[in-house]
Formats: C-alpha cells, sequence, structure tokens
C-alpha cells in the first residue's frame, strides 16, 4: 500500500531545477523510509523566563503555518547541557533534515525559527531532544488563502464546534476553517438545550460558536436529532402537537436567520440509536418543522435528515419517501462512510453513492448533498498510528474527486476536530489540537481545485478526474498500485502531491513520465489535453430556497397505538438497527387509530379525508373535518387488515377547495390472532 504518489517537493526550494526531473517513485506509508536533505541551520534566539516548565510549542494557530508565515516553536526548558538536537520530517515523503545547536546554560526558553528552511506546505513531524528529554509534535504549513479565492466549491467540513470543541478554542477553530479554504461547516445543536422547559428559549451557547465560523466568511449547515421534553408524549420520540413544532420552528428560525444557512432536519433518522419514531412519524415531525422554519421569514435552506445507510437498505427509506417530505425540501441528504483495513487502499463506495444519487432523481430530482463522509477505522491490534492517519487523508482526497464527478453537490468530510465514538477513532486534529494528515490534505484539495468543478474522467490508466478549477484545469490522479503514465506534454508542467508541496516539471522527449500511488497528485494545465480525460461528469444540481406550494400546508399524521408499533431492535442487545416490519395489525380485527389533521394554511378548510387501502385493508372514516388556519385537530380512523399482509402500504391524505393535500404513507404487516 503506497501513500506517496511522488517525490514531493524538496524542502530546500532554492535547489535547480532539472529537465524531466519525474518523481522518482512512492515509499510505504506503514514504513516510511527517511530521506536526508541538506536545508540551512534555523535561527535560534534564548531568552531566561521565571518557573519555565518543560515543554515544547508551535507559534502557529494550532499548529497549522499559513504559507510564508514564520516557522517559529518555543521550546522552554528549566535545565539543560549547552546542546539542544532537532529534527524535521515530511510524513509522506520521509524527507528529514536533523541538526545540532549550541545554547546558554543560563536560559530556559528557546526560539527555534525554521523560516528560511524552504519548507513548502505538508504535514511534518517536528522532534527536538534537550539535556536527555525527547519532546514532539506534528504541524502543518498550508499554501496561501488567496490562492484558492473562489465564490464557492463543492468541498466542506463538518465541525460541530458547539458540541465537540471546548468554549476557549472555538475562535482558533474556526479560524482553521478560513484558512482551510473550505466554504461551508456543518454544526449541531441539541433542541432541549434551547427549549427544554417549554418556557424559555436559550440560544446563548449556540451564538458564540456560529459566530466564530461566520466571521471567517464560512456558511453553516446545521442538523439535530432530539425533541425537546416539553414537545414529547412518547418516550423522547413521539410528538404531542404539530403545531407546537410550527411554532417552536418558527422561533429558532428567526432567531438564527443569517447564521444558519440550511437546516438539516434531524440526523440519521433511519438508524433507531437516532430514531425519530417510524418513518411516518418523523415525516409529519420534519413537515411542520419545515413550515414553521418558513414561516419564520429566514432564507435557509431546508433538507431532510440524512440517510445513515443505502436508500433501500431498510423498510425506513422509501416508506419515508412515499409520505412527501422531499415536497418540503431543498436538497437531498445522505451519509457514507467506508471501513478499510490495514492493507487496503480507502475509496468512496460507488456503487452506494450511485444508488443515492438515483434515489434523489426519483425522488424530486433536487440537489444532492454528502453531509459525512470519512472512513471508520477501529484500531485493531499492530496498526501503526500513521498509515491510520494516512488512510484518511487519501480517503478524503479521492472523495473530493469522485464525489462531485457523480453529481453531489456538497461534500462535508467528517470531522475537523478529534473526536471518539464507541472504538473507532475520527477527527483532523489530536485531542493536543495538532493538525493531522487529513486537515493538511483537506487544504491541499481546496487550494489545487479551487470552485472544484468536476469535467470527466481521465482516460489514462488509472483513477482519476479532471477539474476546472475557475483559473486552470487540474488532472487529479491516483492508483491502489504504483503505476507509471506519461504526458504528452512539451512545457513545463506544475504538480502537487495530496499534501500541497508542488514542483515544476520540465518533460523529455517523450513527454512527461508521472509516478501515480494511492495518494493523490493534482497535475496543472492551462488546458488539459481533451485525450487525457472524457466529459462524463453528471451534472450538478444546486440548492436553492423555494417557498412551500400550499397544498404542502395541509397534512396528516397517523396514530398507531403502541402494541402495534413496528419492531425497534436494540443495538446493544446485538438485534441490529434497521427497522424491520410495519404497523403490526392483528389479522381481522379492527385497529382504531387517530389521525391528526393539520390546517397550515392562512384560511379555514373543510377537509375530506382521501383514503387509498390496498387489498386486504379497509377503513372507516368521518367524511370531513373542519380546520381553522393554524389548527390540528384528531379524528378517529378505523383500520382492519385481513390475511397475510406484508409491508402493504396505506395511504391518507386531505383535499380541500381543490387542493389535495401531503400524503401520508404508513406500512402495515398482519400478525395471527393471539
Amino acid at each position: 500500500m503506497s501513500y506517496s504518489g511522488f517525490d514531493p517537493v524538496s524542502l530546500h526550494k532554492d535547489r535547480p531545477r532539472q529537465e524531466a526531473d519525474a518523481p522518482s517513485g512512492a515509499a510505504n506509508i506503514m514504513s516510511v523510509q527517511e530521506r536526508p536533505i541538506s536545508v540551512p541551520m534555523p535561527k535560534l534566539y534564548q531568552e531566561h523566563l521565571p518557573n519555565a516548565v518543560l515543554g515544547m510549542r508551535s507559534c502557529a494557530n494550532m499548529s497549522v503555518f499559513s504559507e510564508g508565515e514564520p516557522l517559529v516553536f518555543v521550546i522552554t526548558a528549566p535545565v539543560n547541557d549547552g546542546k539542544i538536537r532537532y529534527g524535521i520530517k515530511n510524513t509522506l515523503s520521509g524527507e528529514i533534515f536533523k541538526g545540532r545547536l549550541e545554547i546558554s546554560r543560563d536560559c530556559n526558553c528557546f526560539r527555534l525559527d525554521f523560516s528560511q528552511c524552504g519548507m513548502g506546505p505538508g504535514h511534518y513531524e517536528c522532534k527536538v531532544f534537550i539535556k536527555g528529554n525527547a519532546l514532539s509534535c506534528f504541524f502543518g504549513i498550508v499554501a496561501k488563502t488567496d490562492r484558492c479565492a473562489v465564490a464557492d466549491s463543492p468541498f466542506a467540513v463538518d465541525h460541530a464546534s458547539a458540541w465537540h470543541v471546548k468554549s476557549e478554542n472555538r475562535r482558533d477553530y474556526a479560524r482553521l476553517l478560513g484558512l482551510s479554504g473550505v466554504k461551508w461547516a456543518r454544526e449541531r445543536i441539541r433542541l432541549s438545550d434551547i427549549y427544554n422547559d417549554g418556557i424559555q428559549y436559550l440560544f446563548e451557547n449556540y451564538d458564540e460558536a456560529f459566530s466564530y465560523i461566520k466571521a471567517e466568511g464560512i456558511k453553516i449547515t446545521v442538523c439535530f436529532h432530539d425533541i425537546p421534553a416539553a414537545l414529547c408524549c412518547r418516550d423522547g420520540l413521539a410528538v404531542s402537537s404539530m403545531s407546537a413544532v410550527r411554532s417552536f420552528a418558527r422561533e429558532i428560525g428567526r432567531h438564527f436567520d443569517g447564521a444558519v444557512d440550511a437546516w438539516e432536519i434531524w440526523n440519521e433518522q433511519d438508524v433507531t440509536h437516532f430514531s425519530c419514531g417510524t418513518p411516518d412519524e418523523y415525516a409529519a415531525f420534519m413537515k411542520a418543522f419545515a413550515i414553521g422554519l418558513k414561516d419564520s421569514g429566514t432564507e435557509a435552506l431546508i433538507l431532510p435528515g440524512a440517510y445513515a445507510r443505502a436508500p433501500e437498505f431498510s423498510v425506513y427509506g422509501p416508506w419515508m419517501m412515499k409520505n412527501g417530505v422531499m415536497d418540503y425540501t431543498d436538497a437531498y441528504n445522505f451519509h457514507t462512510y467506508v471501513f478499510p483495513d490495514k492493507d487496503s487502499v480507502p475509496a468512496p463506495d460507488m456503487p452506494v453513492l450511485s444508488e443515492h444519487m438515483l434515489n434523489a432523481e426519483k425522488w424530486g430530482g433536487k440537489a444532492a448533498w454528502l453531509t459525512e463522509t470519512g472512513t471508520i477505522i477501529t484500531n485493531p491490534d499492530g496498526y501503526d498510528r500513521m498509515t491510520q492517519w494516512y488512510q484518511h487523508a487519501a480517503y478524503l482526497s479521492a472523495a473530493s474527486a469522485l464525489v462531485p464527478f457523480c453529481g453531489v453537490e456538497r461534500t462535508f468530510h467528517f470531522m475537523l476536530p478529534a473526536y471518539g465514538e464507541c472504538n473507532a477513532e475520527f477527527g483532523m486534529f489530536t485531542s493536543g489540537h495538532e493538525p493531522l494528515p487529513a486537515f493538511i490534505s483537506l487544504c491541499a484539495v481546496c487550494a489545487q481545485l479551487g470552485k472544484g468543478e468536476a469535467l470527466g474522467s481521465t482516460t489514462l490508466p488509472v483513477r482519476g478526474v479532471a477539474f476546472d478549477t475557475g483559473g486552470d484545469e487540474v488532472l487529479m490522479l491516483w492508483n491502489d498500485e504504483p503505476v507509471s503514465v506519461q504526458l504528452p506534454v512539451r512545457l513545463p508542467v506544475v504538480v502537487a502531491d495530496m499534501n500541497g508541496g508542488e514542483k515544476c516539471l520540465c518533460p523529455g522527449r517523450d513527454g512527461l513520465s508521472i509516478n501515480i500511488g494511492a495518494a493523490p497528485v493534482f497535475v496543472h494545465f492551462n488546458r488539459i489535453p481533451k485525450q487525457l480525460y472524457n466529459r462524463d461528469a453528471a451534472k450538478v444540481r444546486r440548492a436553492c430556497a423555494h417557498s412551500l406550494p400550499l397544498p404542502c400546508r395541509l397534512f396528516v399524521r397517523p396514530v398507531f397505538p403502541p402494541d402495534t408499533f413496528p419492531f425497534f431492535p436494540d443495538p446493544k442487545k446485538g438485534e441490529g438497527e434497521l427497522i424491520t416490519t410495519g404497523y403490526r395489525l392483528e389479522s381481522g380485527r379492527s385497529t382504531e387509530i387517530m389521525l391528526g389533521c393539520c390546517n397550515f394554511t392562512s384560511q379555514t378548510v373543510c377537509a375530506h379525508p382521501d383514503i387509498n387501502a390496498p387489498e386486504g385493508i379497509s377503513v372507516s372514516v368521518a367524511d370531513a373535518v373542519v380546520l381553522a388556519p393554524g389548527e390540528e385537530k384528531v379524528i378517529p380512523l378505523t383500520v382492519t387488515a385481513y390475511g397475510e399482509l406484508h409491508g402493504a402500504e396505506l395511504y391518507v391524505r386531505l383535499s380541500a377547495d381543490g387542493m389535495c393535500g401531503s400524503p401520508a404513507c404508513v406500512y402495515i404487516d398482519t400478525v395471527k390472532k393471539q
């Protein structure tokens, strides 16, 4: 498994260029060979501080330097033996330089300035040895943000600072967003933090976190997966009043107007540990919430909660969609992860990605957002951490190419701060706020691909995608196994490695030969030769806020007795996490359910319940119900199922004054009489 696509730019940028200075191959990240190079010694500054404690830190925000920023590290040591040894290693290429400096025994604080050592964008490890003590830290160098100054791009990051970053660190992490070049960040809120007692709204914690992000010019999408206790009537899931949900959503929409640019109504509702009840319960909640947001006057986009699994992995996905949720949204929303082992090169799950794009087209043809994607590695024994980190970085880079190529508008990489879930670790930073390769790779993607408009797949015998950056054009290339490709070019081209280290290569008589490995490389052209790619990228649909059609404000929600509920597995008991049945009705027995009829139009209506019952199901319900503006009224509906049914679809909707309201669809299974 090779993670270095080519010999990155030398740390010493002033070395003479050589014709056909082609990449020399790739080091295996599991055993990177150290490649000593010669660079000028760092500058040394010494002073004495009271109460110095042994340690080392960089002078950059979260140890991420912008290209051209002074590369200064501060070492403190109460006592020393008059010597400092140091070493800095490029973790991708293995290039390393070492040295030794004489220091004053009377000083206990030392500043090492490596600016003159010529390091370019990349991920590095710095080690310092002083009087038998070994100090180390990871740091990164990223390209200047003006190199990726585009209005928009598909590259985004899951930030979650309101949950996973301490208040004192939030401003610093927000600055990293600005440095990275991403245009969107994903945040989370707990609705119960805002309105749990049903009396007072509390927004302060989220106001602070969001303000830091907006100060960097970053747009925010927000998701949640809880319901305030004041709105619940059963197990923290079922909502007692759709009118209350609408009012609540209207309040938070008004408060966060201008701060939040998109709302995701729930998160991974198709798995039980994030459940919002049955698909029809979720749909009713989502409709009321979307209406409330629209009534608030906000221009924020509205998305449904994201799929955690493939769209038809369980009955949840189709059942949810048949409830008309996409009529209330501006974009389709899903998640996808991969589970690499220690010997694999991770890449996006293209079949699942294609399934979601087909599903998005089937249910409205709106824009598609991938709001979480990444690798899940559960730290098996003997697993080298650097290998794991570079697997994440390689996946991030490959996904940044393939996902837009498939037509997805935005890709949110999971996630920026350090985060653990079960026995897996995520994040682009360590818990000590030092960058991992994934963050440097994210910055490189933004800097190298600019606006990130996918043009098509490469015709070369490797994996790759052609991009229009908004300036030049770029071929992003990688391959599971090392291979050499020939580019038909006569003029010098700029090639960058996965972490943004650039090199200008001069072709020979037969063109330019480049070694491609698992870590993607970026090859820049004024215009890519037409024979190097196919124009086969999918069309990208753009999300835009739209007004709700009047019929969407008239909907119903069936409320079934608890003893008829679908089977909800318990993951803690090993039962799985996906519901597998519809509502379970006893065959031949009548069951009375309550039909919540919601009128969120501005006029009084006389609504007629329209029932579409499949063979084997009979129903009885009142002929009509009068609903005032904003009123929700409950009427009984009797359902009798016969024979053996599995997944029988029962549709209920209201019609009034020529309007045909949004449908409610329920799946019904029959069970034998007890």
